[in-house]
């Protein structure tokens, strides 16, 4: 695991130097160290401190051009790398110092390949800036042995100083952006690294989440037992919390950190492991000849094959380091320096333009093509429904405004089959479609209404009168055997669309002779899966009506405000908001109360036309207790209960292929039968057992089946909540023979005795 954090020349003396520059617990590292003639142990304050002040070791030198006041300065980014709880089990606890000395080899590995690519400063050539990477950093590494809930973790300090020299000599300051951004495939490229050090010393190794693992050989319990400030960070984040949410957790909830010797603390530790009865490892015969790869018997090619699929399931565009994540989280003893030439040369892959490391697929590239031809073909295929000069004749009379007016106009006049309403949010867009709808049954046209939701799609057909489904059941339904001629498909919130979904619909369309309006906005969210369409159909020149005019917001100031930002002047918008006082600073730790105590403080007509949003999952669900708690002291909420929810996987079709993506007590749905297997579309079995590539599954009615996991299903995680009489509730999954819709609300909670 690694996080990463600024830290300032102050701290860093004041921490580090002062505490963990002896005994060997301290180290120079990196091809900068080296240019400056720095290595072995930091045992020299005062060039660390001229170091991390940006000077040369010995003062005489100011190493970056730029210089600023040393408390504004950024001295040096805090990559800490933290070895697995087993790792530091065997290591401080059950005394093999080995495993030390690897965690060591797999820092020096992770510097090296931070360095090849990450060591990146800004050079002025002429009147711009470019980033040139230089290949060299300046890290000091110093070792620590405890958490801050004392439990032995072996982890370390890489101070990366904010320093690099360029070719011709000169040290710049370090833009440490790309680091901070790539610190999860980092943390990963170093558990990788560690575990085949680990292998080679004589231990099996067992594969877990996000790219992580452990000696094979501790129970649960036994790493459970000492790792206090994991379980804190769980019960704070939740079970299901992703890696992010853990992460951000961890760096707001850090406790200052207790001073022990380490004589002192590995005779606690010892008693410790006693008393849990903990049982250590013993390694077979050192081999340093481990095959890298033998976790899966798949081959790299395979791997690789999966990773794109992965990968471009829900993004057309996807990073290098996208692709060696999924690797490396599937396939841990993968060779990290092996990846990125194999993916340079795979065939599927299209290097972006101009885009460093950022790829596409052929596939992804052919669709949107194939899409584009579709469109292209409409052109002038059909025949108007209007005639112009009836069209503008009529829509004179209506109480539709310029904009709207021009967007029905073109529908009506149109000889295209397909045609799109760009929209901003509260342009009236489903007002106009009123009057289209009401235009196209005059002449004799079949109106139906599509959404990629299916929520989108029922108050679409409310608001027509006409019939609505979802896009995906108009996809998988059969063709009408007789072409139903003068059909016009509405499809609304178009811009949830994926890449694949409107070329099957296109193509559908065609098939069938209807007419496809589009509807949304390209710069509202995208589709969960990969591509954004409907922009490039626009991009490709499909006939485009605009509507800019929003008239959702009846405060002219605010308006300006909205306006701004929906036109992608952003940086605009919020001063225009701080202008006319709309925007509250509040610390961290004062929001989530700030925030409760003000939805509290509205009337129920204005808490129910009030929207409260949060970043994370994590901050959402503490907003929620916030809020439900000045609601039980309001008397809003009555009676209490805890029910178990399921909560959706985040997992990818190709992640739900590998069996360690599963936890025990998960959940799954089949979404088709699988006679063979024995499971049913739509039961729920529990997953009670799981090895390598099979899982264990239990009934509902007690029955075990053991299957593989190559099977079309929904995974859940279970989690407990209170709900209480009053509250709001939503589903969260479509039921067609419920009618239930995701996203709909179902009443206020209400519970008889």
């Amino acid at each position: 695991m690694l996080t990463a954090a600024n830290v300032s020349s102050e701290m860093a003396v004041k921490y580090f130097v002062k505490n963990y520059y002896h005994h060997g617990k301290s180290r120079w590292s990196g091809q900068g160290a080296e240019k400056l003639g720095l290595s072995g142990a930091i045992d020299d304050e005062q060039k660390f401190t001229n170091v991390i002040e940006g000077r040369s070791p010995d003062g005489r030198e100011q190493l970056n051009a730029r210089v600023l006041k040393q408390k504004e300065r950024r001295a040096a980014l805090d990559c800490t790398f933290s070895a697995p709880k087993s790792v530091s089990l065997m290591a401080l606890v059950g005394g093999d110092s080995r495993l030390i000395a690897a965690h060591h080899q797999a820092l020096k590995e992770t510097i090296g390949l931070m360095e090849r690519r990450y060591a990146i400063t800004r050079v002025t050539q002429g009147d711009c800036r470019r980033r040139v990477n230089t290949g060299n950093l300046v890290v000091a590494q110093f070792d620590h042995i405890e958490s801050r809930d004392l439990d032995p973790h072996l982890h370390t300090h890489c101070l990366v100083m904010n320093t690099t020299q360029t070719n011709d000599g000169q040290w710049m300051s370090l833009v440490n952006s790309e680091i901070f951004a790539n610190k999860k495939f980092l943390g990963m490229a170093y558990q990788s690294y560690l575990a085949a050090e680990v292998q080679k010393l004589g231990y099996e190794v067992e594969l877990r989440k996000h790219g992580q693992f452990e000696i094979k050989g501790f129970k649960e319990q036994d790493l459970e037992g000492f790792s206090k400030r994991r379980q804190q960070i769980v019960a704070l984040a939740g079970a299901s919390s992703s890696w992010a949410e853990r992460n951000q957790v961890w760096d707001t909830t850090r406790q200052r950190k207790q001073k022990w010797k380490e004589a002192e603390l590995k005779s606690l530790w010892l008693e410790e492991a006693a008393a849990l009865g903990i049982s250590f490892v013993k390694p077979s015969e050192p081999n340093s000849q481990v095959v890298q790869n033998s976790v899966s018997k798949q081959s790299l090619e395979d791997a690789m094959a999966s990773a794109i699929a992965h990968c471009s399931e829900r993004n057309v565009a996807f990073k290098l380091e996208d692709l060696e994540k999924f690797i490396l989280s599937e396939r841990l003893l993968t060779d990290v320096n092996a990846l990125e030439p194999l993916i340079k040369e795979h065939q599927e892959l299209i290097v972006l333009p101009g885009m460093e490391r950022q790829y596409t697929t052929w596939t992804a590239v052919k669709r949107e093509l194939a899409t584009i031809e579709l469109m292209q073909s409409g052109i002038g295929a059909v025949n108007p429904i209007l005639h112009t000069l009836v069209a503008s004749s009529l829509l004179e009379k209506t109480l539709l405004n310029q904009g709207q007016r021009l967007a029905v106009n073109m529908a009506a006049t149109t000889t295209d089959q397909f045609v799109a309403w760009q929209g901003v949010a509260g342009a009236g867009k489903t007002f106009a479609l009123k009057e289209l709808n009401a235009i196209a049954l005059a002449q004799g046209y079949t109106v139906k209404a599509f959404a990629p939701s299916s929520m989108a799609a029922k108050v679409l057909s409310e608001e027509l009168g006409i019939q609505g489904e979802t896009v995906a059941s108009l996809l998988v339904s059969k063709p009408a055997p007789l072409i139903e001629s003068n059909q016009i498909w509405i499809v609304d919130e178009a811009g949830l669309l994926s890449a694949k979904d409107a070329h099957a619909l296109l193509e559908r369309a065609t098939l069938e002779g209807a007419r496809l309006l589009l509807v949304g906005d390209t710069k509202q969210l995208s589709a969960v899966e990969a591509g954004n369409p409907f922009k490039s159909l626009q991009q490709a020149g499909i006939k485009t009506a605009h509507l800019t005019q929003s008239n959702r917001q009846r405060n002219p100031d605010l308006k300006i405000a909205v306006d701004l930002i929906a036109d992608g002047r952003v940086e605009a918008g919020f001063k225009q908001l701080s202008v006319i006082g709309s925007i509250q600073e509040v610390s961290p730790d004062t929001t989530r109360e700030i925030i409760a105590a003000d939805y509290i403080g509205l009337t129920k007509e204005q808490r129910a036309r009030t929207l409260v949003l949060a970043g994370t999952n994590v901050e959402k669900l503490a907003l929620t207790q916030a809020i439900r708690g000045k609601l039980k002291i309001e008397g809003s909420l009555g009676a209490t209960a805890n029910i178990t929810q399921l909560q959706a996987l985040n997992l990818t079709k190709v992640q739900l292929r590998y069996t360690h993506n599963f936890e025990l007590g998960n959940v799954v749905m089949p979404t088709r039968n699988y006679k063979r297997r024995g499971l049913e579309k739509g039961k729920l079995y529990e997953v009670v057992g799981k090895n390598t590539d099979r899982l264990i599954l239990k009934a509902g009615d007690g029955k075990q089946l053991e299957v593989d996991a190559n099977f079309d299903k929904a995974v859940y995680q279970r989690e407990q909540i209170e709900i209480a009489v009053g509250d709001r509730l939503q589903w969260k999954k479509n039921d067609r023979q419920l009618q239930r819709r995701n996203g709909q609300e179902f009443g206020r909670c209400i519970m008889e005795g």
